[in-house]
């Protein structure tokens, strides 16, 4: 007898041990079920309370699916143009860069996004750097005098800069190289050729369709080359916008395309060089 109420309080007691170990692993689960629904519920809330959308402004007219840089502060994200394009100052919103939500950067409601449309050298795409006409600007420096009084050698210096033949194509480096010498002798030739009585005027048209012709081709590659839209005109055909601008203010188009690979402040122009700039001025191509 005494045997079996031994046996019995054993079960009793079996029993009783694991009736509790059931009770704490069911209240660990519970327990574990809690902290996931918290931690859920927390990354929910955080995401509710970040920005879905980030405002930016357009640098430029552009086509929807065209892709430009933007950035803010240090950190920078590539744009994607919404469907039915964008006009320039046009305010427009993007999804959350994932470089800014992952680096825990918060942009206010009142701040706008800066667009960097440039290409590796810095040098502006979508739009020219300046207005054509903001050539005043510049108005205590050599590019714009020599628009003025010599705008041959400032074409030879941008062709030089930009490392084109004489005809405002790209070339092996033999060609290219001898651009500026090539236009400058024309120049000097026409020049001689033109103190010869009843030549002069036959000379100097010549002169002015030759200059005219590579203005006209310059301003065509540099547009193609840093993807600038053409202006009203450039319905009818791209060169009616280029050539109107270098026929009628071949002055101020010279300028803007001299000003356009480099920021004049940092680099101002140079009179007495193949490309126009001084020589540490750093190279575009």
């Amino acid at each position: 007898t005494r045997y079996t109420a031994c046996i019995d309080r054993e079960r009793e007691t079996a029993e009783k041990f694991d009736s509790s170990s059931r009770i704490n692993r069911v209240q660990a689960d519970q327990c574990s079920i809690m902290e996931i629904a918290s931690s859920f519920s927390k990354e929910t809330e955080e995401e509710s309370q970040s920005p879905q959308t980030v405002r930016v402004v357009a640098p430029a007219t552009l086509e929807a699916g065209f892709t430009f840089e933007a950035a803010f502060g240090d950190t920078s994200f590539i744009v994607v143009v919404p469907e039915g394009g964008v006009k320039e100052g046009q305010e427009f919103e993007v999804p959350y860069p994932k470089e800014i939500a992952s680096g825990g950067i918060d942009i206010p409601d009142d701040e706008e996004v800066v667009a960097l449309l440039s290409d590796e050298h810095g040098v502006p795409k979508g739009s020219w750097r300046k207005a054509l006409c903001a050539c005043c600007d510049v108005s205590t420096q050599a590019t714009f005098w020599m628009a003025f009084f010599c705008a041959p050698i400032l074409y030879a210096q941008i062709l030089t800069r930009l490392r084109l033949t004489w005809k405002a194509e790209e070339g092996p480096p033999e060609e290219t190289e001898m651009t500026f010498n090539r236009i400058v002798i024309a120049l000097c030739f026409i020049l001689g050729v033109g103190t010869i009585p009843f030549v002069f005027y036959l000379v100097g048209l010549v002169a002015v369709m030759f200059y005219l012709y590579v203005g006209i081709r310059l301003r065509r590659y540099m547009r193609h080359k840093y993807e600038i839209p053409t202006g009203p005109l450039g319905r009818i055909h791209e060169n009616c916008d280029d050539g109107c601008c270098m026929c009628f203010c071949w002055c101020c188009a010279s300028i803007q395309m001299a000003r356009h690979t480099h920021d004049d402040k940092e680099w101002p122009g140079a009179c007495c060089t193949t490309n126009g700039l001084e020589f540490d001025a750093p190279e575009i191509v």
